[in-house]
């Protein structure tokens, strides 16, 4: 980009007036004290480079929550804001290109700004967070509400969530993290600014408790510092004898629903028939389902989903069956009455894996071409080479031997190297390292294929995540899960018991945590948040994290990251529709790609470090890492989805396009064969072996054949929500993905063998 279109870039948008209502007091509503707001002033006609232009100045006059938007409107409706939307900071000028001073002779225009989308009551709202500035003249004026009785009430106790309450009853202290508390000791705390009874059941992760309340289906899990207050009386019962407190209380594991006593847990469902009723742990209350089949550790059952049954995977640990079923078990004609249950239960999406050689290949109603081999890129050379190998540092047992490079494949005891400057190498692999050999082994895991069209296991599941999941990462060995939330927080989990290691608490600094990922070494983790930081975190065996370095690069919203093979560079994208390549272990910026036409959605460096590959969803853009310099632009059509991403080596593109999608061959960078799809698509990930992609849905997860642009599976993870995170592992045998809007599962994918 040259100096002259960066200017024009950074002081004008443009825009164009559409016939539309014209905007209604009920429409916005006026600003209560804890958003921020805004000061309109000097609005003036200049002419510059770029010739007419409408300019006002702004500046924050008291901070608060809500995301600052430019809003215009004239007296035939509003005028929308097209090209670079204008960032609002604290303070500054918005310059306008002038475009409407011709259309219909003079038109008059009020400039404001909003916050919009703010869930106030029951429903979203815009709400106006500043005065309001006029060019020209308006017949029309604007004007924005005040809240309702129910709407001020709801903001009340929103307000509340998150603040203690500011004294404790006579004869109660507040509880702190050093307070002696015992399951069975009755205690006050505290929600939406009063205190309320409970008693202690236990204490699932450090300074934190569940309690029982009286009337309560479920228990709530609440932050034991400030939150609780501990009568004197308990305090002193539990020092003289803690034995004394006890408490009755069932549940299933890692769950918080309270288990009635005429149900039981689910203890061999081999023993179940067909269409058997049973409960399971929905998240917010026990949900039914009906038996389908089983293996050692989950269940099948039939869910209902509107009208409609569909199959639904969960553990066994969360499945319940209620005493009067056990009894109708035992009835004569019971597995005929069962098996109606099971009526108008919709199959499982076709599960083909058709030969290579079949014409099944070939989907109904596709475009034909010249051959599979033509347009899908070829396989790996050979089946022992990992998918996916960084470029490493490699010793022998003695450590004089070392050299970085990158893992080819391994030929009788002898692995072969590929070094920066294109040499092979052989080395035996009993004369490397430990570490080196502890390496290969997980890169023969790697290589392993994976079974996507069978039903994929749920192994874990962590709840109880306060505003829900934005974004997911799975460690490249397996063991952490790494969670970016909305609220600005982050959480890391231990995969094989659920257990949270670490909760950030808030992180205003950062805002939503909108990307989060590991380096393919395993050493660090970044978080990228709404507010353009970026946080670098080293991370050792035992889940410790530690913030080494911040990257403040961008200005808006992290929307994309991807690593370096050799685990030293980052590639990230933004809101503001640039992209950095930028070193971890300084920060420093080695090249920047913008001229994106939207915000950047996916970004990717190929598997021997030396391109870049950065894309918004409509174009492509290829640079060499080493300069920065633009090797290629491809033009990918108009695609209305935001969800892309590219196949861990780089020989595959897939984008969202309402139901459907299009991929794209980026070895010939061709468009091959459209994928007919059946629902909107919130995000995408492909798996390791550079074929299958999964798509998130409505509480769907949908396995696709790139090759035969065909589905072959779909598994439902939940209902009544979007699935809008999405992890695969390194070695493709994890996925992870939100189960309901405060819970996230990680599912296991069975070998192919």
């Amino acid at each position: 980009m040259n100096s002259n279109s960066m200017m024009m870039r950074g002081m004008a948008v443009f825009w164009i007036a559409i016939p539309v209502a014209a905007v209604r007091a009920q429409e916005l509503v006026q600003s209560p004290p804890e958003y921020a707001q805004f000061e309109l002033s000097n609005l003036r006609s200049e002419r510059g480079v770029i010739g007419e232009t409408i300019a006002f100045d702004y500046k924050q006059i008291r901070k608060g929550r809500g995301r600052p938007i430019l809003r215009i409107r004239s007296d035939n409706g509003a005028v929308r804001i097209s090209g670079f939307s204008p960032n609002i900071d604290r303070s500054g000028t918005i310059r306008l290109e002038d475009t409407l001073s011709n259309v219909r002779g003079s038109v008059g225009m009020e400039f404001y700004i909003v916050t919009s989308g703010e869930k106030i009551g029951f429903s979203l709202h815009d709400v106006l967070i500043s005065n309001s500035v006029i060019h020209g003249s308006m017949t029309t004026s604007l004007s924005a509400r005040p809240l309702n009785e129910y709407e001020l009430e709801d903001l009340e106790r929103e307000r509340w969530i998150g603040i203690p309450p500011k004294t404790v009853p006579d004869g109660y202290t507040r509880a702190t993290k050093q307070t002696t508390l015992v399951p069975g000791a009755p205690v006050l705390f505290g929600e939406t600014g009063k205190w309320k009874e409970g008693v202690v059941v236990d204490f699932p992760r450090q300074n934190m408790v569940r309690l029982k309340q009286d009337g309560m289906s479920s228990l709530h899990l609440a932050i034991l510092d400030q939150w609780i207050a501990v009568s004197d009386d308990t305090t002193a019962k539990i020092r003289q004898d803690p034995t004394q407190f006890s408490v009755e209380v069932r549940t299933l594991p890692n769950s918080n629903l309270i288990l009635p006593d005429d149900w039981q847990p689910v203890v061999d469902p081999t023993t179940l028939v067909k269409g058997t009723p049973l409960k399971f742990d929905g998240g917010a209350g026990w949900k039914d389902g009906f038996f389908i089949s089983s293996d050692q550790s989950t269940v099948q059952l039939a869910v209902r989903n509107g009208r409609r049954l569909q199959p639904k995977s969960e553990l066994i640990t969360r499945v319940a069956i209620s005493d009067e079923v056990q009894r109708e078990r035992k009835l004569p004609g019971i597995q005929d009455r069962f098996a109606a249950n099971l009526e108008g239960l919709e199959d499982a999406p076709v599960e083909v894996r058709p030969s290579e050689t079949s014409r099944a290949d070939q989907p109904p109603g596709s475009m034909a071409v010249p051959s599979a081999a033509a347009s899908f890129p070829a396989p790996n050379p050979a089946p022992d080479v990992p998918a996916y190998s960084p470029v490493r540092n490699w010793s022998d047992l003695s450590g004089k031997f070392k050299v970085d490079a990158q893992l080819i494949r391994t030929v009788d005891g002898t692995v072969v190297l590929k070094r920066g400057d294109g040499r092979e190498i052989q080395v035996p692999i009993e004369r490397l390292s430990e570490s080196d050999r502890e390496f290969l082994k997980r890169a023969e895991e790697l290589s392993q294929p994976r079974d996507l069209a069978s039903p994929m296991q749920p192994i874990t599941r962590i709840s109880e995540l306060q505003w829900g999941a934005k974004s997911l990462a799975i460690s490249p060995d397996n063991r952490f899960l790494l969670i970016g939330r909305s609220a600005a927080s982050a959480s890391l989990c231990e995969i094989a018991t659920g257990k949270t290691l670490i909760d950030s608490g808030r992180m205003d600094h950062m805002g939503d945590v909108t990307v989060v990922g590991f380096t393919p070494d395993g050493k660090h983790a970044l978080l990228g948040g709404y507010k353009g930081v970026i946080d670098v975190y080293s991370v050792n065996a035992n889940g410790k994290m530690d913030p080494v370095k911040q990257f403040a690069g961008h200005t808006k919203e992290i929307t994309a990251l991807s690593f370096s093979p050799d685990s030293r560079f980052a590639l990230t994208g933004d809101n503001n529709k640039t992209a950095y390549y930028w070193e971890i272990a300084t920060g420093n910026v080695v090249a920047t790609i913008d001229l994106f036409e939207r915000s950047v959605r996916a970004t990717h460096i190929t598997t021997d470090g030396k391109k870049l590959m950065t894309c918004d969803g409509r174009t492509l853009m290829v640079h060499d890492a080493a300069s920065g310099k633009a090797e290629r632009e491809v033009s990918l059509g108009r695609g209305s989805s935001d969800a892309v991403a590219f196949s861990p080596n780089g020989s595959l593109l897939v984008l969202g396009d309402g139901y459907d999608f299009h991929l794209w061959n980026l070895e010939t960078f061709t468009e091959l064969p459209l994928v007919k799809g059946n629902a909107s698509t919130w995000t995408l990930a492909f798996a390791p072996d550079n074929r299958h992609f999964i798509s998130g849905n409505n509480g769907v997860l949908n396995v696709w054949d790139a090759k035969t642009q065909r589905r072959i599976r779909s598994q439902v993870v939940g209902e009544s929500f979007y699935v809008q995170a999405l992890a695969v592992s390194s070695n493709g045998s994890l996925v992870a993905c939100p189960s309901d809007h405060r819970s996230v599962t990680v599912l296991k994918v069975h070998d192919s063998n």
